[in-house]
């Protein structure tokens, strides 16, 4: 239930600009889902793009070339799985936000009863 206090501070975050806009929220979900797709993007197209290492090298260069592509195959993984996770809370940060949005609107639509 909105109360007289929650108009005040209502007014007072417009006032100092820390109200929650419809924007704020708009760009946090866009955010939310760029970073879902670049997630899938390093787990799909760009991981099976990654050759697999042959079972035999003939020269020292290509074990270690060999090796520098499984260090980077296991780095396209870590940062895939981190974005899976920052695209994650996005999206409970979208979710606080809207929360946050629809209180402000709450507020500012109260009216004290005579």
């Amino acid at each position: 239930m909105t109360t007289y206090d929650d108009h005040l501070a209502a007014l007072s975050a417009l006032r100092n600009g820390t109200a929650v806009t419809p924007e704020c929220v708009d760009d946090v979900s866009s955010a939310q889902q760029t970073l879902r797709e670049i997630a899938e993007e390093l787990s799909g197209p760009i991981a099976a793009a990654m050759p697999e290492p042959p079972t035999r090298w003939r020269s020292d260069a290509a074990t270690a070339y060999a090796e520098a592509l499984e260090e980077a195959r296991g780095s396209l993984v870590v940062v895939a799985r981190v974005m899976t996770q920052a695209e994650g809370a996005l999206g409970s940060c979208a979710v606080m936000l809207r929360a946050r949005l629809d209180d402000l609107e709450a507020a500012l639509a109260w009216r004290p009863s005579s």
